[in-house]
């Protein structure tokens, strides 16, 4: 079975203790399109290295803040690990998806212009798609949102695939460097579940296929 790697969440909880975990939530998101999962809970870089060989895709996960939208220790932390997982992966053109806050953190990697709106808090969005997507083939997803950081510009190395009705980002994807992005989280619930899955489960495998042609 192939293995997507899953960066872990870091943060400090009310007694300002540092806390690294993974939502169960995604285990049994990936398991249902045939992926293992795997993590690591250190943040050695001689150990990025080894999760990118051993792992066929990456996630980096919602929750939380990046670093330039919250200056924090554990935020910085977080994104420095991160950062050298997304290269390491991408040097081995392997497949990346991001959501939420993984979705902030290439934005700030590739010319992103960032907003704040009350509008993306624990909303539903319906999202018309772009008809020249490369993963996406279907015309509309109604999704969830938990995010009052929001994208309005990416670097135009990527495509814009879907906005809100507010006119922020929502999706994109950079068909070369196979990334895709999400503002919304699939591991939570949408109506469009089904198409959000079917999406996810072609991006990955089809990726993963390309790279080891």
């Amino acid at each position: 079975m192939r293995k997507i790697f899953i960066a872990p969440v870091i943060e400090r909880n009310k007694h300002k203790e540092e806390v690294i975990y993974i939502s169960t939530n995604w285990i049994a998101f990936f398991k249902s399109i045939g992926f293992e999962t795997n993590t690591s809970f250190s943040f050695n870089s001689k150990t990025i290295n080894g999760i990118s060989k051993k792992s066929d895709a990456l996630l980096l996960c919602g929750t939380g803040d990046i670093s330039k939208l919250s200056k924090t220790k554990v935020n910085r932390k977080r994104d420095q690990f991160e950062k050298k997982l997304l290269i390491s992966f991408l040097k081995k053109n392997k497949p990346v998806l991001a959501v939420c806050r993984g979705f902030q953190l290439i934005a700030s990697l590739n010319s992103g212009v960032f907003s704040t709106s009350r509008n993306h808090v624990r909303k539903v969005h319906n999202l018309k798609i772009n008809k020249e997507s490369q993963y996406i083939k279907f015309k509309q997803l109604v999704t969830n949102s938990f995010h009052k950081n929001v994208v309005k510009k990416i670097s135009k190395e990527f495509k814009v695939v879907a906005r809100s009705d507010d006119g922020f980002i929502e999706i994109t994807e950079n068909f070369k460097k196979k990334i895709l992005c999400f503002m919304f989280h699939p591991e939570r619930y949408n109506k469009s579940d089904s198409k959000i899955k079917t999406i996810i489960k072609d991006f990955l495998h089809g990726s993963i296929n390309i790279s080891r042609r």
